[in-house]
Order: C-alpha cells, then structure tokens, then sequence
C-alpha cells in the first residue's frame, strides 16, 4: 500500500521491507535508496516485525494493515511512522512524527490521506485513535481530520471518526 500526499509518502511495510528490516537495518537503507534515519525503526515497530512477517507470509502478501513509514517526498527521508491496526469494522490508527520534522504539517497530512483511502475500503466503518489528555498538537490533528472525542479514561482520550457515513454521503445513500 501507498498513499501519496502533498508532501509525503505512507507506505506499509511490504514482506521485502520486512525481511530486510529483520537481517540489516543498513542493508534495508542501502536497497531501497532512503537516507538512514537514527530514529526508524521505533522500538514499537521494531518488536512488532516478526509478528507482521508472520501475518504477510500466511496472508499470502495481501495483509495490508501494520507498520508504516512516512517518507519525505523531497527527500525520501523517512520522517515518522504510521500504524493500521484493523477488527470488526474499525481501523484504529496511530502515528509519530520525528521531532526534528514536527510543526510543519505532516501528521496532519498523514491523517488526513489515510482517512480518504480508509474511506474507499468498504469493510471499514470507523476508524479511532488514541491520544494522552495532555497531547494537545495530536487532539488538534485528530479534530483538524474530522475525529470527535469518543471516551475519556483517566489520562487517554479515544477519537474516532465514521468513514462508514462519508462514504454514505459520497455516493449519497442517505
């Protein structure tokens, strides 16, 4: 999968990215042409591997949901990470931008373009997201995209956003 934005690029880590990934972090820089990044892979993404090879080799390289990264079009410089995670209707998202590239747009962005390809996906309703009560800037991403406050649970506050009715309202169905 690839979403492309104005400004970036989403992409989910095929089963070759993850194979590399696994053997050689430098390895996996040099093939695929990206400048090395100190902060890529997070310790998330890094335990999550294994599981992700695992659900691409036994769903025949269509599983599509996971770990992501998010590329700097200009630079191919990978510049945050993405995560789909996807059960019964509802997709929910998470997501990091590097500090040394914050404040210029690109969560929002991000956001924004995988909430449109979310929406073309007929098996998805609703697609949520959680953000500490203090994270002001990813509460305003979020609310900038549409979430609404779902629940608020001691310091979390669960966002979430209905693709189902856009969808609804696209090819007017209601």
């Amino acid at each position: 999968m690839l979403i492309s934005g104005k400004q970036i690029y989403i992409t989910s880590l095929s089963l070759d990215h993850t194979v590399h990934l696994l053997q050689s972090k430098e390895r996996f820089h040099t093939l695929y042409d990206i400048p090395n990044e100190p902060n890529w892979p997070s310790d998330a993404i890094k335990i999550m591997l294994p599981l992700h090879y695992e659900r691409l080799v036994n769903n025949n390289l269509t599983y599509t949901y996971g770990p992501c990264m998010i590329q700097q079009k200009d630079s191919n410089r990978i510049i945050g990470e993405f995560n789909f995670k996807k059960t019964d209707g509802t997709t929910e998202i998470g997501y990091r931008i590097y500090p040394q590239y914050r404040n210029k747009g690109f969560a929002t962005e991000a956001v924004r373009y995988v909430c449109e390809w979310l929406v073309n996906n007929k098996e998805i309703d609703k697609v949520t997201a959680m953000c500490g009560r203090l994270n002001k800037v990813s509460q305003q991403i979020l609310r900038k995209n549409g979430f609404q406050i779902k629940l608020v649970t001691g310091d979390i506050i669960k966002f979430e956003k209905n693709v189902k009715s856009i969808r609804c309202e696209q090819y007017n169905l209601f």
